[in-house]
């Protein structure tokens, strides 16, 4: 059995995560989650936010970003590796 043990803040942010894998270490700007570190104190991901409390946009993990995205209650529904933006009820999808 593998078990987990998180950690949270007295706001109720989980701060840390142990298990059979590894440490994880949250850092937050207010109530948005900014960097995850490993037990070492080294970066392993960096998350970017748009202008409401949880509404994540990206987030770098291994020289890689991904892309959160919402249905239209804001709810994550995905993470994808294209950005998609919804401006002004047009919706465009970039690539590479």
């Amino acid at each position: 059995m593998n078990a987990v043990s998180f950690k949270y803040d007295p706001f109720g942010r989980r701060i840390y995560k142990s298990s059979s894998s590894g440490t994880s270490v949250f850092a937050y700007d207010s109530d948005n989650l900014v960097e995850e570190t490993n037990s070492a104190g080294t970066a392993v991901a960096r998350y970017s936010q748009g202008l409401n409390i949880d509404e994540p946009l990206a987030m770098l993990r291994s020289s890689t970003t991904s892309y959160y995205e919402a249905d239209g209650l804001g709810s994550v529904t995905s993470l994808t590796g294209l950005p998609h933006f919804f401006a002004h009820g047009i919706i465009r999808r970039l690539t590479s």
